[in-house]
């Protein structure tokens, strides 16, 4: 390492220092944690290291660089999947990164040391910001190496962001960071400027690895950003993650901190305009991600507020019946058949042996519904979601919607089956202007027979094995 005058004399002090205090020692990264007080759901502890990710800067000194508090740009994108992983954990690659992007004005007088790591390689992704944060001292490593794909713990962030600014004193205080643990003082300096707020039970859990939600939530502290919740909330400034909706206690913090736009402070909120919005990296057409569909225009933004091929989306981009318990049922029910990688055809086929299986539901004799009739589906799929039993209208009504949510545009029937025209209920599906039937009640009950050749799956009106009549 090569330092650079009085300031790589510093440095080299504060390292010396670390050497000689080793209760001190810093592992640098992730402080953060839910809005408000918000708890995050329990995860294992991870003990502190024997050997600290970091050996330098010491965690008092502070860097000459600064962060950009004046422009809101965008900090964060989600995952080549279109996802943001909000509870996943933040690396110290993806920490940096993040950090870095947020650097402003750092001149050639900001650089402490010449800085390289053997575990970083010059075309690595994030080998710019790590590059940079160590010669401005924001970022170290421990013998050489920087540890990209380690998780950084929210004691670890929260020093790393620490040195930016004059620690504060204050009498809070969090019952599981004592004087001697090696970040108190930026810890207690955090609570004092609310940065953080620990959690309900008076812990700050120093050890617990950063999510990606407290990551952007802490940041937002430190820079003054905060969310325009109006313009979130009525659907105008949002960016869509399948992975993230507004029950997320971060959800707001999300949209801040990923979309860039001109800003009004108005006490703690913000007022937005010149939004720019983001698209996905997801490829045009339906998308089922965690049993619910989205569709991506050809503009590359998710419908939303509109109807596609007779599927209604909504203002977080998700399909909805406009019946909530049956959307949450429905979305439920799709994530015990569907798994990922299923094309639109195995998906149409999962769908149809789940419900047509006899262990998911039984056969229940319940009111006939006259041939010809509509509008009944809402009110015999719920009652067969929950109570798993129902006739055939309540199988076709289970299917209909499966088949809705998975990106087909079905038609569900009540007309007559067989040579006792008995009243009857299936699902059709059109394949090139011809309608083909879908029956999981009657292909359910020959198994239940032992008659596995009846296999009631697009079939024609005019089948072999059953004849169906609309009247």
């Amino acid at each position: 390492m090569k330092t650079k005058g009085f300031r790589g004399f510093l440095l080299a002090l504060a390292v010396s220092l670390l050497f000689c205090f080793p209760s001190a020692a810093l592992a640098e990264e992730g402080a953060a944690e839910g809005d408000a007080d918000a708890e995050m759901p329990v995860t294992a502890e991870v003990d502190q290291p024997d050997e600290p990710e970091e050996t330098g800067p010491a965690p008092w000194v502070t860097v000459t660089v600064k962060l950009d508090k004046v422009n809101h740009q965008k900090y964060i994108n989600g995952s080549n999947e279109g996802l943001f992983h909000p509870d996943s954990s933040l690396t110290r690659a993806e920490a940096a990164q993040i950090i870095y992007s947020l650097i402003t004005g750092a001149a050639e007088e900001d650089i402490l040391a010449d800085t390289a790591f053997s575990d970083v390689a010059d075309n690595a992704w994030y080998a710019p910001a790590v590059n940079a944060l160590a010669s401005y001292g924001v970022m170290s490593g421990n013998e050489g190496k920087f540890r990209p794909a380690s998780n950084i713990t929210r004691a670890e962030f929260v020093t790393i962001l620490s040195r930016f600014e004059e620690l504060s004193e204050s009498d809070k205080s969090f019952t599981d960071v004592s004087e001697d643990f090696w970040g108190y003082r930026q810890v207690i300096s955090a609570a004092e400027k609310g940065w953080i707020n620990g959690y309900n039970d008076g812990t700050f859990r120093p050890n617990r690895t950063l999510t990606r939600a407290e990551a952007v939530t802490i940041i937002n502290r430190v820079l003054e950003r905060y969310p325009d919740y109006d313009s979130i909330s009525s659907g105008a400034a949002v960016r869509i993650f399948p992975d993230l909706d507004g029950s997320h206690w971060a959800y707001t913090q999300v949209m801040e901190a990923s979309l860039s736009h001109e800003y009004t402070k108005y006490g703690y909120s913000e007022n937005w305009s010149n939004v720019q919005k983001e698209k996905t990296v997801l490829s045009a057409g339906y998308h089922l991600i965690g049993g619910t569909l989205y569709y991506v225009e050809s503009s590359g933004f998710f419908a939303v507020n509109k109807t596609v091929e007779n599927h209604r989306f909504d203002g977080n981009g998700r399909y909805t019946t406009g019946n909530a318990t049956l959307d949450s049922l429905m979305r439920a029910e799709t994530k015990k058949f569907a798994k990922d990688g299923m094309s639109k055809e195995q998906l149409l086929k999962a769908a149809f042996e789940h419900v047509a299986d006899m262990k998911q539901f039984q056969y229940q004799k319940m009111a006939e519904i006259p041939a010809g009739s509509t509008g009944w589906a809402e009110g015999r799929a719920v009652p067969m979601y929950q109570n798993r039993k129902g006739n055939c209208y309540s199988y076709a009504s289970a299917f209909y919607y499966l088949l809705k949510n998975v990106g087909y545009d079905p038609e569900i029937v009540s007309g007559y089956v067989g040579k006792k025209h008995s009243a009857h209920g299936w699902v059709q599906l059109r394949k090139n202007g011809t309608p083909y039937v879908y029956d999981p009640e009657l292909t359910m009950s020959a198994r239940k027979r032992g008659d596995y050749s009846t296999y009631l799956y697009g079939v024609t009106y005019n089948n072999s094995m059953k004849k169906y009549y609309l009247t």
